[in-house]
């Protein structure tokens, strides 16, 4: 085989691959659904869950900062910006 054969059929070859690859990517993010982890009749659960789990974030701040022991550096953030601006 001439070498410049070897080397059409190479390119050939890897354009075909491209092609495939290509049409693989195309078809996998077109079936695939719009993210969302969790959707349908668990969303509400689920939003619940977050805004529960949210407060009992922010009393254990609270917590920790009545007791006097000290809070996580954007606690301290949080704590210095809501005294300057008087929130």
């Amino acid at each position: 085989m001439h070498p410049h054969t070897a080397h059409v059929l190479a390119e050939a070859r890897i354009d075909d691959l491209r092609r495939e690859a290509n049409h693989a990517l195309i078809t996998d993010i077109q079936l695939r659904p719009v993210f969302i982890p969790v959707a349908g009749p668990r969303l509400t659960q689920r939003l619940i869950q977050l805004v529960f789990g949210l407060v009992l974030f922010g009393v254990g701040i609270g917590l920790m900062l009545q007791s006097g022991l000290g809070v996580a550096p954007w606690d301290v953030l949080h704590q210095g910006l809501s005294l300057h601006f008087g929130l």
